[in-house]
C-alpha cells in the first residue's frame, strides 16, 4: 500500500512538472521571441512548436531527456531539463549558412521567402544591427557593407544603392511608399525619420523594382518594416511585452532614450513606441594618415551677438560647431482579428526634429569668414497614418488580399542667412501623400501563382517663401523653392505577376506593370528669376517588365538570373525646383521626359566545406535612357544669373540620351569554429554618361567590411573594418551632387576603421553594450558627404526586455 502511495505521489510529481514547465525561446542578440520553433524530445520523438512569443509549455518528459530544438535560420540547439531550473529562457544563435534558413520579405503586400525571388536581396534584422547601435535608420543600412550612405549634415543619410541615390531609390516603410512629388535628386535625408528602435528588419532589393514597387525603384528598394504587436498566447493569457533602452556616446555627445510596449488579447493587440535623441557638435578623427593636415577642419564658426554676427576661431578644429540637433519618434500600431480569416491594423508614426543644421553649407568660408551665419533644416516633420486590411480566404479570385490607405504630411522648411547681413530667408514645402494600393494572390494547384493589384498616389504641394528683416522685424517676399502657385502629382499603376516552379530545381518569375502619372504647377510669379513658362502640364504612361530564374542544380548551388526595366515619372523637384549651391543656380525645366532603366544580372552563391563557407558574386549592367541629368543651360540667353550677392552658373535637369551603370559585389561567409564567425563584403560600381562622355553622379568608390564574430550563451563581440577606396578627381560629376567643394584636390582618400562591439547579457531581462568605434581615431569623409566622419567613439548602452 505505501509502495503504491510512493509511486502515485512520484508520477504526480513528474506530471506537474512536465506540464508547469514553460520554456522561452528568443533570439540570442534581439532577445525576440522566436515563433515556430520545433521542440523534440529525443526520447520520446514527441514534438512541440513555440508560440508567436517563443513559448512552449512542455509536457511528457524526464529529467534525463534531452530537448533539441530545431528552426529555419538558427542552429540546432541542444537543452537538459535540469539546466532551466534556474532560468526558463533558451536563446538560439541564428545559422550563418543555410539554404533553407531563408529570410522573410514582404513584396506586393504578402510575406515572402527570400529565395523564391530571383533578385539580389539584403535582409537586415534587429538581432544583427543592434549590437552596432546605429543612431539612425540611415545608420542601419551602413551596417551592413552593401549599401552606400552619403552624409550632407550629420542630421543625414542619403542611402546610395547601385549608383543611384535619393529619388532613384524607393523607401518604404510598412507597405507604404514614403518617396513623394518633391524626392530630389541630389542627396535625400528622409530615411532618418524612420525609428530603428522600432525596427523589426529592413530589407533591401537591388536593382530595377518597379514591376513591384512602380516609379522610382530603379537603384532598388529600401523597405523598413517596424515590429506589430502580437496577439495572446496560444492558451488565451493577456500577452505583455517590451523593451527599453539607453545609450550614450562619445563623439556627438549623444543621449538616446527608447520604451516600447505591446498589449495583446485574443483579438485586439496594441504597440506604443517611443524615442528621444539629443546630439551634440560631432568631433571628427584626428589621425590624418592621408596626408591632408587642413581637409575638413573647422577653424571658424558664426555666433550672433546683439544683433551682430561675429566669426570667431574655432578653440578645436576638429569639433564640427553646428551639428547638433535633437529628434523625437512615436509609434502606434493596433492589430484587431475582426474574424478567422479578416485582420484590421492601423499605424500612426510621427517623427519631428529641431533644427536640423546644414553643415555642408555652414561650414563654406569666405574671406576669412563663415559664409553663412545660418542654414537650417527647419523641424523635419512626418506624420503617417495608413489602414491595412488583411484577407487570408480561399476565393474564386484570390486566396490572400491586402488592401492598405495611407496619408502622409511632411512638412520641410529651409531657413538661411548670409553672415554679416540682417535678411533672413525662410522656404515653407508642404507636402500631403495619399496612397492605396490593392495586393491579390491566387495559387493554381500547387506550382502556380498569380499575383495582381493597383497602385494609386495624389501628391499635393505647397510652397510659399518670405523674408525677414532682423532688424525692422518687417517681412517680404521671397522666391519659392517649388512653383509657388501649388502643384499636384497623381499616380495610377496596375501589375500582373506570375510564378511557377518549373521543376524541383527551377523556378520561374514574371511581370508586368504599366503606370501613368499626371503632374501639374503654377507659377504665379516669376519676378526673381523670370521664366520663360507660368504652367507646368505633364502627363505619361509606362510599361515595364521582368523574368527571373533560380536554378538549384544541387544542395550547394544557386543561379538567379534577371532581367528587368525600371521607370521613374520626373516629379515637382525635377520640373520645378529653384536653389542655389557651390556657385550653381538651378532653375525649372518645363520638358522633361520618363526615365528608364534597363538591368541584367548574374548572381551566384556557393557553400563549400559542409556549410562552413558560403560565397555569394553578383554582376549587374544597367543602361539608363533619358536619365535626368544636371548640365549647364542658358537662361533667357544667360549663362549666369545674380542670387543672393553674387552671380551663379545656371544649370537645369534635362533628360541625356544615353548612360549606363555597371559593378559586382563579392559577400564571404564563413563558420571558422562553433563561436566564431566571419563575413565580408566589396562593392564596386561605375558609371558614364555616354551622351556627353562625363561621369554619372552619385556613383561610389569601392567599398565593403570584414568582420570577425564571437559569441557564447551569454556575451557577443564583433571585430570589424569599414572601408572605402579613393575618389579620384576625374571620376566626379559636373554640378553640385557630387559635393566637389568637399573634397581634397585629388578628391575623395581611401579609408578604413576598426570598430569592436560587445554585448553580455546580464540576465535574462538585462543586456549591456559597449562599443569603440573607428578605434584608431581616422580622420576621413565618406565620398560626397559635406561632413567629416566621427572619430574615435565610445558607445555605451543598457537594454532591458521583458
Amino acid at each position: 500500500m505505501i509502495k503504491s502511495v510512493i509511486c502515485l505521489l512520484a508520477s504526480w510529481a513528474i506530471v506537474s512538472f512536465s506540464f508547469g514547465q514553460t520554456i522561452e525561446i528568443q533570439d540570442f542578440r534581439s532577445g525576440d521571441g522566436i515563433e515556430g520553433v520545433n521542440v523534440k524530445n529525443s526520447r520520446s520523438g514527441r514534438i512541440q512548436h513555440s508560440d508567436k512569443m517563443g513559448r512552449v509549455a512542455l509536457m511528457g518528459y524526464q529529467h534525463s531527456d534531452t530537448l533539441v530544438l530545431t528552426t529555419i535560420n538558427y542552429s540546432e540547439y541542444r537543452v537538459l531539463p535540469d539546466d532551466l531550473k534556474y532560468s526558463n529562457k533558451i536563446r538560439m544563435f541564428p545559422a550563418i549558412i543555410s539554404f533553407d534558413a531563408a529570410d522573410v520579405v514582404v513584396v506586393h503586400g504578402k510575406e515572402e521567402r527570400s529565395t523564391d525571388l530571383p533578385n539580389k536581396i539584403e535582409v537586415i534584422k534587429v538581432s544583427d544591427f543592434r549590437i552596432k547601435n546605429p543612431q539612425t535608420s540611415a545608420d542601419v543600412l551602413l551596417s551592413t557593407g552593401t549599401i552606400f550612405v552619403q552624409k550632407s549634415q550629420m542630421g543625414g543619410g542619403s542611402p546610395v544603392i547601385r549608383g543611384f541615390e535619393a529619388n532613384k531609390v524607393l523607401l518604404v516603410v510598412d507597405g507604404v511608399r514614403m518617396n513623394n512629388a518633391i524626392y530630389r535628386n541630389g542627396h535625400l535625408q528622409n530615411a532618418i525619420t524612420i525609428d530603428n528602435n522600432i525596427l523589426k528588419q529592413a530589407e533591401v532589393l537591388f536593382g530595377p523594382s518597379s514591376v513591384m514597387y512602380g516609379s522610382d525603384a530603379l537603384g532598388g528598394v529600401v523597405h523598413y518594416r517596424t515590429r506589430d504587436p502580437l496577439f495572446a498566447d496560444s492558451v488565451g493569457h493577456q500577452l505583455v511585452s517590451g523593451h527599453l533602452m539607453s545609450r550614450l556616446s562619445s563623439a556627438n555627445q549623444e543621449k538616446s532614450f527608447h520604451a516600447d510596449v505591446s498589449v495583446g488579447g485574443n483579438r485586439v493587440a496594441m504597440l506604443t513606441s517611443v524615442t528621444r535623441s539629443e546630439f551634440g557638435d560631432l568631433r571628427m578623427g584626428g589621425n590624418r594618415s592621408h596626408g591632408y593636415q587642413d581637409w575638413g577642419l573647422v577653424p571658424y564658426y558664426s555666433v550672433l551677438d546683439e544683433g551682430v554676427d561675429l566669426g570667431l576661431n574655432n578653440p578645436d578644429p576638429e569639433v564640427q560647431r553646428g551639428t547638433g540637433y535633437s529628434q523625437l519618434d512615436f509609434v502606434q500600431k493596433v492589430r484587431f482579428q475582426a474574424s478567422e480569416n479578416v485582420e484590421l491594423r492601423s499605424n500612426l508614426q510621427y517623427s519631428t526634429s529641431s533644427n536640423v543644421p546644414r553643415f555642408d553649407r555652414i561650414n563654406d568660408i569666405s574671406n576669412n569668414a563663415p559664409k553663412w551665419a545660418e542654414w537650417n533644416y527647419g523641424p523635419q516633420n512626418r506624420l503617417m497614418f495608413a489602414l491595412q486590411t488583411l484577407v487570408r480566404d480561399t476565393t474564386l479570385l484570390f486566396d490572400d488580399a491586402t488592401i492598405t490607405a495611407g496619408v502622409q504630411r511632411i512638412d520641410e522648411d529651409r531657413i538661411q542667412r548670409r553672415f554679416g547681413r540682417s535678411l533672413r530667408t525662410t522656404q515653407e514645402d508642404d507636402v500631403t501623400v495619399y496612397n492605396l494600393n490593392a495586393d491579390f494572390e491566387k495559387r493554381l494547384k500547387s506550382k502556380i501563382r498569380f499575383n495582381y493589384g493597383l497602385e494609386i498616389t495624389h501628391n499635393t504641394v505647397k510652397s510659399s517663401a518670405y523674408s525677414f528683416e532682423m532688424g525692422s522685424g518687417e517681412r517680404g517676399p521671397a522666391a519659392t523653392r517649388y512653383p509657388n502657385g501649388g502643384s499636384t502629382m497623381s499616380t495610377f499603376a496596375t501589375y500582373l505577376g506570375y510564378r511557377q516552379k518549373l521543376n524541383p530545381k527551377t523556378n520561374l518569375s514574371l511581370g508586368a506593370r504599366y503606370s501613368y502619372a499626371q503632374l501639374d504647377a503654377i507659377f504665379i510669379d516669376n519676378e526673381f528669376y523670370d521664366l520663360p513658362f507660368d504652367a507646368i502640364d505633364f502627363g505619361n504612361g509606362a510599361l515595364t517588365g521582368s523574368a527571373g530564374i533560380i536554378y538549384k542544380p544541387d544542395s550547394t548551388w544557386q543561379i538567379n538570373v534577371v532581367a528587368a526595366s525600371g521607370y521613374r515619372s520626373p516629379n515637382v523637384d525635377d520640373f520645378g525646383k529653384v536653389r542655389e549651391k557651390d556657385g550653381f543656380a538651378l532653375v525649372p525645366n518645363d520638358f522633361l521626359r520618363p526615365e528608364f532603366a534597363y538591368n541584367g544580372e548574374l548572381t551566384a552563391i556557393k557553400q563549400l566545406f559542409n556549410q562552413h563557407l558560403q560565397i555569394t558574386g553578383t554582376a549587374f549592367y544597367t543602361i539608363l535612357k533619358d536619365a535626368i541629368v544636371q548640365r549647364d543651360y542658358l537662361l533667357n540667353g544667360q549663362d549666369s544669373i545674380y542670387v543672393e550677392g553674387e552671380y551663379a552658373r545656371v544649370q537645369t535637369n534635362y533628360n541625356s540620351s544615353n548612360a549606363y551603370i555597371y559593378g559586382y559585389f563579392i559577400g564571404i561567409k564563413a563558420r571558422i569554429m562553433a563561436n566564431l564567425s566571419f563575413v565580408g563584403t566589396y562593392n564596386f560600381t561605375y558609371g558614364q554618361d555616354e551622351s556627353d562622355g562625363v561621369p554619372l553622379a552619385h556613383i561610389p568608390p569601392v567599398f565593403g567590411k570584414a568582420g570577425l564574430e564571437y559569441h557564447t550563451k551569454k556575451f557577443r563581440g564583433e571585430l570589424s573594418t569599414y572601408f572605402n577606396e579613393a575618389k579620384k578627381l576625374d571620376r566626379y560629376a559636373p554640378g553640385s551632387a557630387d559635393n566637389l567643394p568637399e573634397a581634397t584636390e585629388d578628391g575623395t582618400p581611401s579609408w578604413w576603421t576598426l570598430n569592436l562591439n560587445t554585448s553580455y547579457y546580464i540576465s535574462d531581462v538585462f543586456d549591456c553594450q559597449f562599443a569603440v568605434e573607428n578605434i584608431l581615431d581616422q580622420h576621413y569623409k565618406v565620398f560626397a558627404s559635406g561632413i567629416s566622419a566621427p572619430g574615435r567613439n565610445f558607445v555605451i548602452a543598457l537594454r532591458a526586455s521583458f
